[in-house]
């Protein structure tokens, strides 16, 4: 005689959507975990536009990894949810860019508005996502190299600044024209990786001369002193200056140096 299965309760809620918005049971979801160890990530996984990015970039024989828990895809394999969230808000805008360094999962936190929408708007193209973690990732590699350089601080500027030179780098006068999708993935990547070398060195001098005593970690997550180097990046040089004034602005300093040095590291 087979012994009885074991008997348990088990509680369930069911809610009828009848009649209720389109979003309204994503919004129950939600509120009904503030309370448990729900990350904002799991709330950004319940966002539409995250399945259709995943959908589409399925049909290019990629990964879009949204969800927690699963393996984070490599090189061509695709991409992932934070890959893009930072690759894309690095393009859009300094305050995004150091936000992606402070607290990313912050990005996350309310999917129906701005900052989310601003990096997710509902037009977004797989081809703007791949294409911007592709500038993402080169100018990561151009920054490992520079790490090893005799340019002051250049360790920690590469690894603690990272994303405010991307973000410059996506502003470059060079890069800043090829980011639409009508440009091939290799010109724009190239042109990033060539922009990599002067934008880091104008910043370890603007560093030197505005913050010389300040440690980049906590530089790179502090929003005004950010924006203050990202508008004066932004000034025109003058050609004929000799010296840095502020009327041109902190980055606005020539660079005398051979092209032996120039090309140092």
């Amino acid at each position: 005689m087979q012994p009885s299965p074991p008997t348990g309760w088990v509680q369930i809620r069911i809610i009828s959507l009848e009649k209720c918005p389109p979003d309204f049971g994503r919004r129950i979801t939600r509120a009904a975990n503030l309370q448990n160890a729900v990350s904002n990530r799991e709330f950004a996984a319940m966002d539409p536009l995250q399945h259709r990015l995943a959908t589409d970039f399925a049909l290019d024989r990629r990964k879009y990894v949204y969800k927690s828990g699963e393996p984070e895809p490599r090189g061509e394999e695709g991409c992932s949810i934070v890959e893009a969230t930072q690759a894309l808000g690095c393009a859009a805008s300094i305050h995004l860019a150091v936000q992606v360094k402070r607290e990313i999962g912050a990005l996350w936190a309310n999917t129906d508005l701005a900052p989310y929408t601003d990096i997710f708007p509902s037009e977004l193209t797989t081809a703007r996502v791949w294409r911007c973690v592709l500038v993402m990732r080169a100018v990561d590699e151009e920054l490992q190299k520079l790490r090893m350089t005799e340019l002051p601080r250049a360790e920690l500027v590469a690894v603690h600044m990272n994303r405010v030179i991307l973000h410059l780098v996506f502003q470059d006068s060079s890069v800043k024209p090829l980011n639409h999708d009508n440009v091939p993935d290799s010109e724009i990547v190239l042109a990033a990786r060539t922009a990599v070398l002067p934008v880091f060195k104008k910043l370890i001098e603007y560093l030197e001369r505005e913050h010389p005593n300040d440690y980049p970690a906590p530089l790179s997550k502090n929003l005004s002193k950010c924006e203050r180097l990202a508008a004066d990046y932004r000034k025109p040089v003058s050609p004929k200056a000799s010296l840095a004034t502020p009327e041109q602005g902190i980055f606005n300093f020539p660079w005398n140096e051979s092209p032996k040095n120039e090309n140092a590291g």
